[in-house]
Parts: structure tokens; C-alpha cells; sequence
């Protein structure tokens, strides 16, 4: 615990220095910015991103899918404001789709249906009466929409619609930004708040920067100041705080507004120098499985990988290691071009990635990844180039980080297309707002806790008369190997246990390509009931033996054996809460058992995962 307290104190202290060192850096309101367009396309690079998307089958297969996409959006009715809860920010998104999308068309296409449709989306959402500033995220993603459209379609708009973008994108989005309320949703937080505001305002006040200049440089000098306080997240080794869903909301917002500093002032001042950010591609390719799923844990979310990120290849380009991309061609192969369609940022992924030879991407080197920071994880894989190889991930950390479960000491599973051992993802926060769930109380009295899937009970763990993890514990890895035929990593888990258990070590193995061990050895602190849990994606639990499941889904099998001395007792079932507001987790089974522990044993569990049938 001493040598985490150190730790944490170090990368605090590490946050005050590069906050101290950016400080000074600052734009000038009397600087003379690019012409139009200056956000991430600058005038004429349409030649060059066509040259690159005629070269190849897929670049070109991406063009055309954003082009299909933008001609279904012509002639849609622009969307009325229309809270979901307490949130605009689902009408904000799809208004940043829609804009992007369709000025995307007319830059590459010169068709004025485009043009048409965006300049009407964009009349539409100025005429709103606000862009909710009380969920500033709404502001935000709305604030990026009509930079875009405002700059790319710059020459095409009417006097008359300039005029009511700029005083939108000025009176909803930039003066609102400087009010007290509003500023501290997002200003000095050290999540993906801060990026994506800071982003998105930085983007209208570059677009409109004409029209109040000091007002704009201060904006942008606001997110220079404060954006390290984000980005010392991904220190040491760029693993994301909040989870891969979450590293890729906050990561693609941070590489728009890097792209948008270095395009108008000719640097992005050393905030990409941000110890770990440019490391961070790597954690984010180690997190997308074989079969393009991705390691899912905290509030990351159990789905299938549904789009491509437009971060990831800003960082191939940027650090010049196109292996970064290699997960994303492998979920491309799989998914096809229909996963780009629902992503707001689509068009970026060609702006940043469309020089890469998509048919040259080399293999990653390692098979195994171990990423220290604020939450500590691991990947191994049994190989880089099979879409149904054999994929281990493991959760270490912080429960009570932003967007925490109680999951540390957590493991996912998943080969052959399935995930054999998964988490269930965030619960819906409208809902958990509707019933009074305090969400974002991280203490270790929060109603939070109490959900379902947020629980100790319903992540992959073992937990002791059913009581929850002490939240504020952080783990680390204590050992770890990478030998491609036995890869593993141990860690020490007794402070998640307090009280309970007198010591506890969990280590997680990929053995031979073809197995995962995961072993649990613990001492007891007083009489208990030991929990042993873990939810399965699969649709059919067969109970062997005492000691051996048989776990099938789609046509595929895995063979789950459990060696200890301990009397054990299955119980398998629905992974249903009690509670019928939360998610019903259809189509995943908690599979658990249990055993009677006397105070002051030692024992230890191994369970083994093979697609061979034990013997």
C-alpha cells in the first residue's frame, strides 16, 4: 500500500508540473489564422484524400459508405430538441453525424445536395434555445458539429446563415463556457470531460475566430492550460483510466484538437509530449480481441467492436508505427463497412488514415501486454493473425476510478467469436437517474455498488459471503511472464479483501496457446462462504461432473475444469438482477459456485479453460 501511495502521489505531482509547464503557452488574439477551411481538411486536401481512397480497395469501400450515408440523410427532417432524461446529448451527436457527414460529401463530391441538407441541419440546431448547458457534453458535441459545418461549407453558406452559426457557436457555446456553472463540469476535471469540451470549444472558437478574437484565444488558452490535467492519465504507459470505450471518446476529441492547434498555430504545444500519450495506441490495440470484440470492463460494455476510431490511426500517423492499426484491419475484415456508418467521426479516419497502405499493416510484435497506470491491465493472445485465436485480458487497479466497477481482479475470455467469460458493461444512466442511483458517488457507500452489474458478485471474481471489494484498494501486478507458450501475470489482491481473507493471490495464464488458467490461493480470515463467479456470453451450461462445465454457444464449445479441495456447490443461471429497472443481460449466464471456508485454511482453486475436453 506504501509503494501505491508513492505512486499516486508521483503521478500527482507529475500533473501539477505539466500544468505548470503549458501554462505559459498561449495563442495570440491578433494572430492571423488559415482560410477557411482550417479544421482537420485544409483547402485542397480533398486532391491528395482522393488520390489516397482510389488506391485502395478499402479506403474506397469507407469513401463510399460515408457517401452512402450522407444521401440517405438528404431530405431528412433536421431533429427537434428533445431531452432523454436529463441529456441532449443524443440529438447533439446526431447532429455532429449528420453535419460531418454531409459536408464530408460536398468537399470530396461537389454535389449542393450536400452542402443544401448540412446548411439546413445547421439553421436548425442555431435556431435552438440553448445547446443544454447543464450537461455540458450536449454543448460540446453540438459545438463541434457547426465548427465543422460552419468551416468546411464556409464559402457556400449565405451571409445570412454565417451570421447565425457564428452567433450560435459564440452565445450557446463560448461565453457559456466562461460561466462558473458551466465551467466546472468540465474545465479542471481529469476525465473525458475535460477533452472532449475542451475540444469541441476549441474547434468553434478556431471556425468563428474572426469575430470575437479575444474571446476565441481565450478559449483556446483555457484548453492548453487545462487539458494535461486529462492527459496525465495515460501516464506511464498510455492505459486509459475509464476503459477502451471510454479511452476512445476522450482519445479521438484529444486528437482533434491536437490536429486542430498544429493545422492554425503550427504546433500543439509539446501537449502531445504528455508522458504515455503517445504509447497510448498501443493499449487501445491490445484491447480489441482476435474476433474483434473488445476487453470490456468497467463501464466499457459487452458489444461487439461497432466502429472504427478515428484516434488510432491520428496515433499510427503521428508515432509512423502502423502496427498500431492491425486490430482495426482485423475487426474491418470482419465487420465490413457498415460498422462506419453510425460513427460521428467517420470522416476523420480517412483524413488521418488514408496514406496508410491498408494492405501493409505489420504484425504487432508481442503477443502479451501489461499496461501500468491509474487502472492496470493485461492481454495475451495465443496470436495476432487468427480471428478465432485464444484472448486473456486482465483487470487490475481502482474500482472507484471515474466510470469504476467493482471488478479489479476481473478476467475476460474470449476465442473462437465468443466471450467465454465477459463483463455486462455500464448500466443505462438515464435509468439509474430515473431511480435516484447516486451513479457518480465513487465512496464506498454509494448506492452504486449496488447495481447489478457494477457489483463485486457479478464480475469474475471470487468474493467472500457475498461482501463487496474495498474500493479504494489499488492493485498492481506483482510478477508477470511473456513467453508466447506461457504467458501470465500474478497480482496480490488481499487490500481489495480487508478483514476477510489474511492473504490472496490471483494468476491469470495463457499456457500453450490453447488454455487459460486462471488460480486463485488465499488464506482465510474467519469462518466464511466463498463465492467463485463468473458471466458467460453463451447460450447453454451443461454441468459435466462436480468439477467440469460444458459451455456452448454458436456451435462452439468450451470445457471449463475446476481442481480444488474445497467442497464446491454450482449454481447457474440467468445473470437477471432483482431489481426490474436494470438491464436483463439476456443471453448471458452467471455461472457460480460456492464452498463453506474455515477460518484461518489455506486453499487454492484452479480453473481451466481448453476447447479439448479434459481428461
Amino acid at each position: 500500500m506504501k509503494h501505491n501511495s508513492i505512486r499516486r502521489m508521483a503521478a500527482w505531482l507529475l500533473m501539477l508540473l505539466m500544468v505548470a509547464v503549458w501554462a505559459g503557452a498561449q495563442v495570440d488574439s491578433r494572430a492571423q489564422l488559415p482560410a477557411h477551411p482550417r479544421l482537420l481538411l485544409p483547402a485542397g486536401g480533398e486532391r491528395q484524400l482522393t488520390a489516397h481512397i482510389d488506391s485502395s480497395v478499402t479506403w474506397k469501400g469507407v469513401h463510399n459508405t460515408l457517401l452512402k450515408e450522407a444521401t440517405a440523410l438528404v431530405g431528412r427532417e433536421p431533429q427537434p430538441y428533445k431531452l432523454v432524461g436529463k441529456y441532449l446529448l443524443g440529438v447533439s451527436r446526431e447532429y455532429l453525424r449528420r453535419i460531418f457527414f454531409l459536408s464530408y460529401a460536398y468537399r470530396m463530391t461537389a454535389d449542393e445536395k450536400f452542402a443544401n441538407q448540412a446548411c439546413r441541419e445547421m439553421v436548425a440546431a442555431a435556431a435552438f434555445a440553448d445547446w443544454h448547458p447543464a450537461h455540458f457534453l450536449d454543448v460540446a458535441e453540438m459545438t463541434a458539429a457547426m465548427a465543422l459545418g460552419y468551416d468546411w461549407l464556409h464559402d457556400r453558406l449565405t451571409n445570412e446563415q454565417r451570421r447565425l452559426c457564428e452567433q450560435a457557436i459564440v452565445e450557446m457555446a463560448l461565453k457559456p463556457s466562461l460561466l462558473p456553472e458551466n465551467t466546472k463540469q468540465f474545465d479542471t476535471r481529469t476525465n473525458n470531460w475535460n477533452q472532449v469540451c475542451h475540444a469541441a470549444l476549441v474547434m468553434g472558437a478556431v471556425a468563428v475566430w474572426e469575430c470575437d478574437s479575444k474571446l476565441a484565444a481565450q478559449v483556446v488558452n483555457r484548453a492548453i492550460d487545462h487539458l494535461p490535467l486529462a492527459m496525465a492519465a495515460y501516464a506511464p504507459d498510455g492505459v486509459y483510466p475509464e476503459g477502451p470505450s471510454y479511452w476512445a471518446y476522450g482519445t479521438n476529441f484529444n486528437a482533434l484538437l491536437l490536429d486542430v492547434l498544429e493545422l492554425n498555430f503550427g504546433t500543439d504545444f509539446n501537449l502531445s509530449q504528455a508522458p504515455g500519450f503517445l504509447r497510448t495506441g498501443s493499449y487501445f490495440l491490445n484491447m480489441l480481441t482476435p474476433s474483434a470484440h473488445s476487453f470490456c470492463y468497467s463501464d466499457g460494455g459487452i458489444a461487439s467492436t461497432q466502429d472504427v476510431t478515428p484516434a488510432i490511426f491520428w496515433l499510427a500517423r503521428r508515432t509512423g508505427d502502423a502496427s498500431l492499426l492491425y486490430s482495426e484491419r482485423m475487426a474491418m475484415n470482419r465487420l465490413s463497412y457498415a460498422r462506419v456508418k453510425d460513427n460521428r467521426l467517420a470522416p476523420a479516419i480517412l483524413i488521418w488514415g488514408a496514406e496508410t497502405d491498408w494492405q501493409d499493416i505489420p504484425v504487432p510484435k508481442s503477443l502479451s501486454y501489461l499496461g501500468r497506470g491509474g487502472n492496470v491491465v493485461a492481454a495475451m493472445r495465443s496470436a495476432w493473425n487468427k480471428q478465432d485465436a485464444m484472448f486473456l485480458g486482465v483487470k487490475l487497479g481502482r474500482a472507484s476510478y471515474p466510470h469504476g466497477h467493482m471488478d479489479v481482479g476481473s478476467f475476460f475470455i474470449d476465442s473462437k467469436y465468443v466471450t467465454w467469460a465477459t463483463d455486462l458493461g455500464s448500466e443505462n444512466y438515464v435509468v439509474l437517474d430515473r431511480n435516484h442511483i447516486s451513479q457518480w458517488n465513487m465512496s464506498p457507500t454509494s448506492k452504486r455498488w449496488e447495481v447489478y452489474r457494477y457489483n463485486a458478485n457479478n464480475h469474475n471474481l471470487v468474493t467472500f459471503d457475498r461482501q463487496p471489494q474495498v474500493v479504494t484498494a489499488s492493485i498492481e501486478a506483482a510478477k508477470s511472464g511473456s513467453d508466447p507458450d506461457n504467458q501470465w501475470v500474478s497480482a496480490d489482491l488481499t487490500p481489495l479483501y480487508a478483514g476477510q481473507v489474511r492473504n490472496y493471490e490471483r494468476t491469470y495464464a495463457l499456457v500453450d496457446r490453447s488454455r487459460c488458467v486462471i488460480t486463485d490461493s488465499f488464506t482465510a480470515a474467519g469462518a466464511t462462504t466463498l463465492w467463485w463467479n463468473m458471466m458467460s456470453h453463451v447460450g447453454k451450461v451443461t454441468q459435466v461432473d462436480s468439477r467440469t462445465l460444458k459451455l456452448e454457444e454458436s456451435g462452439k464449445t468450451m470445457w471449463l475444469r475446476i481442481d480444488t479441495d474445497l467442497n464446491i456447490q454450482w449454481e447457474i443461471g440467468d445473470a437477471t438482477p432483482a431489481n426490474s429497472y436494470e438491464s436483463k443481460n439476456s443471453g448471458v449466464k452467471a455461472i457460480r459456485f460456492h464452498a463453506p471456508v474455515r477460518r484461518g485454511t489455506r486453499h487454492t482453486i484452479t480453473a481451466t479453460f481448453s476447447h479439448q475436453q479434459p481428461q
